[in-house]
Order: structure tokens, then sequence, then C-alpha cells
């Protein structure tokens, strides 16, 4: 496993980002989903969860 992590550590950003969305595909394809706690999320008045993604996320997630 921590050679795997090396690895990772190793790539170019470009193969690291191809990576990371491959990641997030295999993971949606076994119906788990997880977002990362980047943008502001909370509760607004109405008490209905939200959520704001900042930019890389969203392209990450897409």
């Amino acid at each position: 496993m921590n050679e795997f992590i090396l690895k990772i550590n190793n790539l170019p950003r470009r193969g690291y980002a191809i990576l990371k969305i491959n990641l997030f595909k295999i993971l949606r394809f076994f119906g788990i989903s997880f977002s990362f706690k980047i943008g502001k999320s909370g509760v607004d008045e109405k008490g209905n969860r939200y959520k704001e993604y900042t930019k890389e996320e969203l392209f990450f997630i897409k």
C-alpha cells in the first residue's frame, strides 16, 4: 500500500488529476460517493444542508 502511495506522489500533476478522476468513476460504479470538504458547507436558515464547491472540486466530481 505504501509503495502505491509513493508512486502516486511521484506522478506529474496531470497524471495525478487523471488518476483522481478515474478513482471517482470507479467508486461511483461501486455506489460509493463521497466529497472532499474543501468548499464551505453548512446549514441555511431553512435547515437545508448546502455545500459550495471550488472550481477544482467540480472538475473532479464531473
